[in-house]
């Protein structure tokens, strides 16, 4: 709160920049995270902010992130503001970087499981339809992929919200057109998957199946895992259900094993010894499953997923083999 008073303050504002860098191992954010008051009103000071002051602010957003929403803590419904205050700061940036569009799915998410109404949710759409028109690209699609999966898994609090998510997909979807001749299986199982979640018709993916065996992609990098075991370690379980599922359809012969234990198990560490491939979602993990996972390899790198859907846990495998 002293940090946020100096930015408003205009105050020194070179050791206000400097002394956040510091905030995940000196701020004790515990009293904002339990008192909603005092939430909103750190969230309303930042969100006031302007000029060299609201630049800090911007920058500083991992930082706070770090601070109220620790690891393997839960949020308090008191921080809901400061969630919403962060993801705008994110969506309101002109430019992204791939650190902000994994802070800011881990923000929708947050909010999402705090409850949103449906007015709010319409919201928090609109701002990330905002983000998906300038990222989109093949580069980003399993990270589009692995957000709009999320959505579609988690609750939706009216018919206007799901149509209003529905959106956001088929605009990803249309993205997905401008390079489908790119595209390739690990690519369409996932939006295949999702056009069944968002009740978009089979003729939708048909189409973008077309085009990408016209660019004759499939042929050039299908990894053969016939025989294979293929290890995943993530806490999200619903996509590494759907993984496993994907891998399996898309691999014959190979056989999936999915981990998602939270602390050292004995299932953990042979899964990670004994897969012929092991992919770890670091981004949705926990620190004991990492160094369990760490020292079972004995100093061997596992595959690392960029996010925590679907989407990246496939593209992860299919970019180890190319």
């Amino acid at each position: 709160m002293l940090w946020a008073e100096q930015l408003r303050a205009g105050v020194d504002l070179a050791s206000a920049e400097h002394s956040v860098q510091s905030a995940r191992t000196n701020w004790d954010a515990a009293e904002i995270r339990e008192d909603g008051q005092l939430a909103k009103k750190f969230a309303d000071i930042l969100g006031e902010l302007d000029d060299e002051a609201g630049e800090i602010a911007r920058s500083a957003v991992p930082q706070i992130y770090a601070s109220i929403f620790p690891d393997e803590t839960a949020a308090t419904p008191a921080t809901k503001p400061i969630a919403s205050l962060l993801l705008l700061l994110i969506a309101l940036d002109e430019t992204l970087s791939r650190a902000d569009l994994d802070l800011l799915s881990q923000l929708t998410i947050l909010l999402i499981e705090q409850g949103l109404s449906s007015a709010e949710y319409k919201s928090l759409i609109g701002d990330l339809e905002d983000v998906q028109k300038r990222i989109g690209s093949f580069s980003y699609l399993p990270w589009s992929l692995d957000l709009c999966e999320a959505l579609a898994i988690l609750p939706c609090p009216s018919d206007a919200a799901r149509d209003a998510r529905l959106r956001l997909f088929l605009q990803v979807l249309s993205q997905a057109a401008s390079f489908a001749h790119r595209l390739t299986a690990v690519d369409l199982l996932p939006l295949e998957m999702l056009a069944k979640d968002y009740g978009v018709s089979e003729e939708a993916i048909a189409a973008l199946k077309w085009e990408a065996k016209s660019g004759d992609t499939d042929a050039k990098y299908q990894p053969d895992l016939n025989g294979k075991t293929i290890g995943i370690y993530t806490l999200t379980e619903s996509a590494g259900v759907r993984a496993k599922t994907a891998l399996e359809e898309l691999f014959p012969g190979c056989k999936v094993v999915v981990n998602s234990d939270l602390v050292a198990t004995a299932q953990l560490t042979n899964l990670a010894k004994t897969a012929d491939v092991f992919v770890f979602a670091w981004k949705s993990s926990s620190h004991q499953a990492f160094y369990c996972v760490k020292d079972a390899l004995a100093g061997n790198a596992p595959i690392w997923a960029s996010g925590k859907g679907t989407a990246s846990i496939l593209r992860a495998i299919f970019d180890h083999f190319i």
